[in-house]
């Protein structure tokens, strides 16, 4: 019964997937490991029923508080309304994108006869004019034909139609056209203290510094890696360079690009990354208080900005070793070969590099897109529920408050006994009748004896009898 409340409440509330666009405290995440029931808990942005709580890995969970009660942040426990304090707050408007029409046209009748689109990659199609959503084809009952239907990438991640999976957005197939800023996310307000300062243009400009590609990554690389000619941009933690190589195949051409939401530049590992992780000279103290202000708008990079080019870091870790029969065996040539977990680490795995020599290989850590981990048995990074790495342990629900107890009613007076009866004598036994002389027995009579039987005589043999002789006339 337990389970089946349990899965229940699971399915009601949702809290099995983490929250993205939520900052959890990492100073208190540091300092306690939220190891304590009122450790890591924060109120709900809209809804005082319902509260935020983090876990020792930086994800944000939302939970609810039992029915008729609000989350009080002094006390970090859910209480009572008039004790809680709290005071909802109105919903940010919200604009939906109609999703786009599939078009019948779109399932491949040659890739559902080879493959029955059993696999976790066939099927797959980009969405014309949108990045962050794809096709996936579904057979029909004939096994001939099959339904496009419109599945969307986690939030951050886009398309990529080579690998067939959500990926970064420097790493994906979609066509790249100027930014603009998204439809469900309004402008922020020019700041009152400043109100000279214009608003960011619709239109985020493409700058072309003359000396942010570096002529020896472009030669060395021709910029085709995943993380190859990429280089932050100064006084912005959340964009970085990426490069495109010209025509000539010499020089390159800078182009702006955008960490997704809550993301800054990690110059080491060339990726986008948690702000805790990132490289940016402009992090504020982490022991300052998380506050929302309104700044000004900071001018783009001009041309006469120069930024000496970083070399890429590899990462060997220390202690694993390349298994060399499969290093034997596929040289690592397949999608999914000589790929391995990281000891403590879901969002990361090994993949190990050839040497020159072809027997033995390089480990390199390679990341997991934001909210994906890795998945030791397809070999690739997939949703947290069917990963491979050990789950952490769910955060417990806070314990719904003690009601006051009622006062107990007042006894009730005992009734007064009833006299007991006086007890009827007994009647007098009767006096038992003696018992009859038995009859003696008669003596039995003797036994007769059998008369003898007489034996019987033997018959007596029968006379032939003598033939008649002829008379004499």
């Amino acid at each position: 019964m337990a389970v089946v409340v349990g899965l229940l409440v699971t399915l009601t509330y949702g809290y099995d997937w983490p929250i993205v666009d939520f900052p959890c405290d990492q100073a208190e995440i540091d300092a306690t490991k939220c190891l304590g029931a009122k450790d890591c808990l924060y109120p709900h942005p809209s809804n005082c029923n319902r509260f935020i709580q983090c876990n020792d890995a930086g994800l944000a969970y939302d939970m609810p508080c039992p029915a008729t009660l609000h989350f009080s942040n002094s006390k970090k426990e859910c209480d009572y309304p008039a004790q809680a304090g709290c005071e909802p707050k109105p919903k940010p408007p919200t604009t939906t994108t109609p999703k786009p029409k599939p078009d019948p046209n779109v399932c491949s009748l040659e890739d559902i006869a080879n493959t029955g689109c059993k696999g976790p990659k066939d099927c797959m199609y980009p969405v014309p004019g949108r990045c962050d959503q794809f096709y996936h084809c579904e057979v029909d009952a004939g096994g001939v034909t099959g339904t496009p239907v419109v599945k969307d990438c986690p939030g951050g991640l886009e398309w990529n139609d080579i690998k067939k999976e959500c990926d970064w957005p420097v790493n994906s197939t979609c066509p790249k056209g100027p930014t603009s800023p998204k439809p469900d996310t309004p402008a922020p307000p020019p700041s009152p203290t400043t109100p000279e300062a214009t608003p960011e243009p619709t239109t985020k400009p493409t700058p072309k510094p003359s000396n942010v590609c570096s002529l020896e990554d472009i030669a060395n690389t021709q910029c085709k890696g995943p993380k190859d000619c990429m280089y932050p941009v100064p006084g912005r933690c959340d964009q970085f360079y990426h490069c495109e190589v010209d025509a000539g195949g010499v020089t390159g051409t800078p182009v702006v690009k955008d960490c997704p939401d809550g993301l800054e530049w990690n110059d080491i590992k060339k990726e986008c990354d948690w702000p805790v992780n990132s490289t940016c000279p402009n992090k504020p103290p982490t022991d300052a208080p998380t506050t929302t202000t309104t700044t000004t708008t900071t001018p783009k990079p001009t041309d006469a900005i120069t930024t000496p080019s970083t070399p890429k870091p590899t990462t060997k870790p220390s202690g694993f070793v390349c298994p060399v029969d499969d290093i034997i065996n596929t040289q690592c040539k397949g999608p999914e070969d000589c790929m391995y977990p990281v000891p403590g680490r879901c969002d990361q795995f090994y993949h190990c590099e050839v040497d020159a020599g072809g027997v033995t290989g390089t480990p390199v850590v390679k990341d997991c897109p934001a909210g994906l981990e890795w998945n030791d048995d397809k070999k690739i990074c997939d949703w947290p529920v069917d990963s491979t790495c050990p789950k952490p342990t769910r955060p417990t629900r806070p314990t719904r408050p003690t009601k006051p107890t009622r006062p107990t009613r007042p006894t009730r007076p005992t009734r007064p006994t009833h006299p007991t009866r006086p007890t009827r004598p007994t009647r007098p036994t009767r006096p038992t009748r003696p018992t009859r002389p038995t009859r003696p027995q008669r003596p039995t009579r003797p036994t007769r004896y059998p008369r003898p039987t007489w034996p019987t005589w033997p018959t007596w043999p029968t006379w032939p009898t003598w033939p008649t002789w002829p008379r004499q006339n």
